[in-house]
């Protein structure tokens, strides 16, 4: 290799050559047996680790759409209700059943994340927000949910 290369020109020149060696089969094994068992274990890594990536897609996570479609807070008016929004979308439509069990999902999991009810809760009413309404977040449904023990006063 000529020493007028920088590091990262070395680096390409020696990765090139691996991976030509690789494909070409002409790894410094002795015979031509031990290339075929190389080349076929070659092949079987590649597909084993493009299957094993097909099915995994990092944006359709029940956690990234809790964050991005609900959220909880305490009622600003009374500190035993607390107010549980959520924003509708084609994936998770109102009237639909399957949408709705999400979305409980979700609220039971925010209750779990902020340690409000240890016990259980219940849902005192669900309604959309009406365009009076002050929506910070611009969220579509509203559920006031209250905690059949109290949440932990705030300091």
């Amino acid at each position: 290799m000529p020493a007028s290369l920088d590091h990262w020109q070395r680096f390409a020149v020696g990765y090139r050559a691996g991976l030509l060696a690789i494909i070409d089969a002409k790894l410094p094994y002795p015979g031509k047996l031990m290339n075929k068992i190389l080349r076929v274990a070659l092949l079987f890594c590649v597909a084993w680790l493009l299957a094993s990536c097909a099915d995994f897609n990092p944006h359709e996570s029940q956690d990234l759409d809790r964050h991005d479609y609900s959220n909880i807070r305490v009622s600003p008016q009374d500190n035993s209700i607390l107010i549980y929004e959520v924003m509708l979308t084609a994936k998770y439509p109102d009237g639909d059943e399957q949408a709705e069990q999400i979305r409980m999902q979700w609220l039971e999991t925010w209750l779990r994340l902020r340690q409000l009810c240890p016990e259980s809760y219940k849902v005192l009413s669900r309604r959309r927000y009406q365009p009076s309404d002050l929506n910070l977040y611009h969220m579509d449904l509203r559920y006031e949910v209250t905690c059949d023990t109290p949440p932990p006063a705030e300091s």
